[in-house]
């Protein structure tokens, strides 16, 4: 039989688990197909849920939580003590086997005043009685016996003492509510008005969530976005999907790629019509370009699911972004290369690769490529003469108290304004406010080991997901613009990691929500008076009191792709880092306000 685990060895378990469950989470959202090893890991996943729940309530950090309540118990037990022995101390001397009239006279005294001890407490004073009889027929002068004796009057005497005071403070309490009574009544009536108990803000008080579970793909849905009242969705199938959101029902499927489909984006109507005029085609259908790890980009009639064109890209491409105004098209690949393309030539005009790691994702504002990388840097690249030119890189940002970030795998990114949004493997969202060199941070998870691998903007709230590892339950968290104010959060307790979101408003002016990741869910916001005809489940908006408080310096453990997995095999998940180079966030030391990149 194995000998009992010291708490010591709890915790280190609980972490060794938590990583294990890490590293298989990012195994189930990698574009490439499993290797046989990796597949393995993967079905133990349960199983090491199962085992994490059984050791966490024996965790040292729950052990100190018990121990505080207790510690908290036993000083207001002592406080309670301390407060009777001092009573007893200012009462009279306790009655003696051979005056038990001296308390007894105390009950007859309040007796006349008070009616109610005599009535409640009648049966407590007979007994006394009755026991100080038989002290007198008992021998004297044994000390023992007497100590008992002083011990049962001191007794008697602070329950007779309590009870006159509690039968009085009552009928003091009596007479002041009739005084407050009548005062109430013949003052004249003023409504106070009272603080409300729901911490939500007027605005989503009366809203809940109807969530829906759209089924079609059979893999990950690695991205989505909406073409007009139209959902597309990529996913690790290989296939693309349209939805008809209003009847939430399958349009179209669209076969062409041979590997995951990583990437997804809906060009605007306008957008559309003028590209059609540049590829001189004679329809006016709304268009979507997707990118795959088969090392190509299509361009897809949405309407007909005809590819207009497909292009080889000689790289696998993890993101790509499209430039409305320039009609150009820029991919990213998992080398660290960005790449412009000319769609009417389907040529590459511009190739750079300026991150040492992956690019993990990208997105388009106003002429400039935002781009996030394994590495943890964040670029921004400015399309001049059909060039990408570096203008700016993260890696020396600070916070605006002068503190570096260590840095992670980026996840996600969006652009609100000046300000560069993104998700990495830690408890909190980033906001990097570019033009000033200063980064400020937001709490995104009340759980320890986490990463936001999605997040965004619509019109003034920022939307991103979370994951509880513990549990395996991915949702979202809303804030609202500029102030980062955060307001609540959507959580059905049945959705798994989210990787992607998108958003729309419905024609009749409701806000809905799409994510992506095992499951395909969609979140609609509807008034709770609101009659429907369907049985979705709906859910309530939450509001998790920790998400409001300052963001914590707590990045202090290994990132998922850290170590290597401790299992039988041995085999390692992702790149491995040293612990002695992981850093807290402000543990950092601070260099430059900002590093820009030569022009290019």
């Amino acid at each position: 039989m194995a000998a009992p685990m010291i708490d010591a060895e709890i915790d280190e378990e609980i972490t060794k688990i938590r990583k294990k469950l890490k590293q298989i989470a990012n195994l189930e959202r990698k574009d490439h197909i499993l290797t046989h090893k990796e597949k393995n890991k993967i079905t133990k996943k349960s199983a090491l849920r199962k085992e994490l729940q059984a050791l966490l309530p024996y965790s040292t950090n729950s052990c100190r939580e018990d121990e505080q309540k207790t510690v908290t118990l036993k000083e207001k037990s002592k406080s309670k003590k301390s407060g009777t022995k001092k009573k007893q101390n200012k009462k009279s001397p306790s009655p003696t086997k051979n005056n038990p009239s001296q308390s007894t006279s105390i009950i007859t005294a309040s007796s006349e005043q008070n009616p109610q001890i005599h009535n409640k407490y009648a049966s407590l004073s007979q007994d006394f009685s009755n026991n100080a009889q038989d002290e007198e027929s008992s021998q004297d002068g044994e000390e023992e016996e007497e100590e008992e004796e002083s011990e049962e009057g001191e007794d008697y005497e602070v329950q007779m003492a309590d009870i006159i005071v509690e039968t009085q403070m009552e009928n003091m309490n009596t007479k002041t509510q009739q005084i407050q009574q009548k005062s109430a009544e013949s003052a004249p009536k003023v409504n106070i008005p009272q603080p409300p108990l729901n911490p939500l803000k007027p605005k989503w008080r009366q809203k809940e969530c109807i969530v829906d579970w759209l089924e079609g793909h059979n893999d990950l849905v690695t991205s989505v976005d909406f073409c007009g009242d139209i959902l597309v969705t990529a996913s690790r199938d290989t296939t693309v999907k349209a939805w008809d959101i209003k009847f939430r029902s399958l349009i179209r499927s669209y076969g062409g790629h041979t590997e995951s489909v990583t990437c997804i984006v809906a060009l605007s109507k306008s957008s559309a019509e003028e590209l059609q005029k540049l590829l001189e085609l004679t329809s006016n259908d709304n268009i979507i370009i997707t990118g795959s790890t088969d090392c190509s980009f299509k361009i897809w009639s949405l309407e007909t699911g005809e590819i207009i064109k497909s292009v080889y890209t000689y790289n696998p491409i993890t993101s790509l972004v499209y430039s409305n105004d320039k009609h150009f098209l820029i991919t990213a690949s998992g080398g660290g290369k960005l790449e412009l393309w000319d769609l009417v030539t389907s040529t590459n005009i511009h190739s750079i690769r300026n991150h040492e790691d992956a690019i993990t994702c990208l997105t388009y504002k106003d002429n400039l490529v935002y781009s996030g990388s394994a590495d943890g840097i964040i670029k921004i690249y400015e399309i001049q003469e059909e060039k990408l030119s570096c203008v700016f890189e993260s890696e020396d940002v600070k916070t605006e108290q002068g503190i570096s970030l260590t840095n992670r795998y980026v996840r996600c990114i969006t652009v609100y304004n000046d300000l560069i949004f993104y998700g990495d493997d830690a408890v909190n969202v980033k906001a990097i406010n570019w033009k000033k060199g200063h980064v400020n941070k937001y709490l995104n998870h009340v759980e320890e080991f986490a990463s936001t691998d999605a997040v965004c903007i619509h019109d003034d709230l920022m939307i991103s997901s979370s994951f509880d590892l513990d549990h395996g339950l991915g949702y979202l968290n809303v804030r609202q613009l500029p102030s980062c104010e955060y307001l609540f959060s959507l959580n059905d307790e049945e959705t798994e990691r989210i990787t992607s979101i998108t958003s729309t408003i419905l024609s009749n002016g409701d806000l809905v929500l799409i994510t992506g990741g095992p499951q395909l869910k969609l979140w609609h916001f509807i008034n709770t008076s609101r009659v429907t005809n369907d049985d979705l489940p709906r859910i309530k908006l939450k509001y998790i009191k920790q998400l409001s408080i300052v963001s914590r310096d707590s990045d202090n453990y290994e990132s998922d792709e850290d170590e290597s997995d401790d299992d039988e095999d041995g085999s390692d998940v992702g790149r491995v880092r040293s612990r002695k180079h992981l850093q807290l966030d402000d543990q950092k030391p601070a260099n430059s306000w900002t590093s820009w990149c030569n022009i290019l």
